[in-house]
């Protein structure tokens, strides 16, 4: 069986926003979210998809759900934080709370604001899970990058060819992850702030599937703009 946590919590403060997050900004009169949702109940590869919204936003998500989707019994509301993170174990929690969970039952970790995942690589990354203890999405480095500890001088400059820029979804055994986040100190939970990043810590090698370019997540304005120019002239591609 596999599960969805879909995060959902952020507030656009990289945008600048004030009035509403990033992942309910409209492209061509369709939320973010709504796009997201739509590829991930396409794929047809979960019993639930939870998504994670805080408090002050759970009206607005019941409202986006209503208005853009008819079948929504496999479609759940938790509430999450500003932490990405906290968002997802308040969803698994929620989970294990609610369902009877098997060893071999997945989660996928995915964003709100990647409006453009494939179900083709939802599919990937659910496949991969079932032969690896993590799956997430990499892209190669294009541009050059470098390691400055002050945000002026650059100290050093790592190897582009061995670096790779890691994307949600991910994904993994459920009860693999609760085994291990419950091994962590509290300033461990601190500290590791995603899923790939827990699991490496702990000595797991993530497998890495190939992303595309049009997976990407909305975090700029440039981002929306480019977002809004792909859909308005239907350049969405797999």
């Amino acid at each position: 069986m596999n599960y969805c946590a879909l995060l959902a919590s952020g507030k656009g403060t990289r945008m600048g926003l004030t009035d509403i997050p990033k992942q309910f900004m409209k492209i061509n009169d369709i939320p973010i979210i709504a796009y997201t949702i739509n590829h991930l109940l396409k794929s047809n590869q979960f019993k639930y998809i939870v998504i994670g919204v805080l408090e002050e936003h759970v009206g607005l998500t019941k409202q986006i759900i209503h208005d853009n989707f008819r079948n929504t019994d496999n479609l759940k509301i938790v509430i999450g934080d500003n932490l990405r993170m906290n968002t997802f174990v308040n969803i698994v929690e929620y989970l294990t709370n609610n369902f009877q969970i098997l060893y071999d039952d997945s989660i996928m970790l995915m964003d709100a604001n990647r409006p453009f995942v494939s179900e083709n690589l939802i599919e990937k990354c659910i496949k991969g899970a079932k032969e690896y203890p993590i799956v997430t999405l990499g892209s190669e480095i294009i541009d050059g990058v470098a390691e400055s500890q002050d945000g002026f001088y650059i100290n050093e400059i790592p190897t582009k060819s061995t670096l790779f820029s890691i994307q949600t979804p991910e994904v993994c055994s459920l009860k693999n992850f609760v085994d291990i986040y419950e091994s962590l100190k509290p300033y461990e939970k601190e500290q590791l702030l995603g899923l790939s990043e827990i699991f490496t810590y702990k000595g797991i090698k993530p497998m890495m599937i190939k992303s595309t370019p049009y997976c990407f997540k909305i975090t700029t304005n440039t981002d929306f703009e480019f977002a809004r120019f792909l859909t308005e002239n239907n350049l969405i591609g797999e």
